[in-house]
């Protein structure tokens, strides 16, 4: 996926068969080492759980709120789709950030909260992103076929 998705727009299809093999290959193996010093020496500061739901809600909170607006709304756009995975990384985010700043436990933001914001803030930012996509005139462009000729979006 990292190979297809981010290393392929920038280099195009310059490379051979084998160096895109190689180049997969060593971006395993630069992961699963990662992933092994991260996971044996690395201290959470907190409990496992709270830190794998909040990690988890980044991601769960921007799609559901994505598939949801797509379905069964009309007016969802490119906009709002950009605005609700910004906004629903807001609140883990925060989480995050705020808890390894600050010592006092009164003043930390709870687990609770912070996933709770995470889906509020990405509905409100595709309702908000599609309405103002739509009022600069930018929101639904057609989709267009592989021969480039626009069609109906189908739901």
């Amino acid at each position: 996926m990292i190979y297809h998705d981010l290393i392929t727009p920038c280099l195009g299809n310059r490379l051979s068969p084998r160096a895109k093999l190689l180049m997969v290959r060593l971006l395993v193996l630069a992961i699963g080492v990662f992933l092994v010093f991260y996971g044996l020496w690395y201290e959470l500061p907190g409990r496992a759980w709270d830190y794998l739901a909040i990690t988890g809600n980044i991601y769960l909170a921007s799609i559901f709120t994505l598939l949801v607006g797509a379905l069964y709304w009309r007016g969802a756009n490119h906009w709002g789709a950009v605005a609700a995975i910004i906004l629903g990384a807001v609140g883990p985010i925060s989480f995050l950030v705020v808890n390894a700043v600050v010592d006092d436990p009164d003043k930390q933001i709870s687990v609770q909260l912070a996933g709770l914001s995470s889906f509020g803030l990405s509905f409100a930012g595709m309702i908000v992103g599609s309405l103002l996509g739509r009022a600069f005139g930018c929101g639904n462009a057609p989709i267009t076929t592989s021969d480039s000729q626009p069609r109906e979006a189908t739901t």
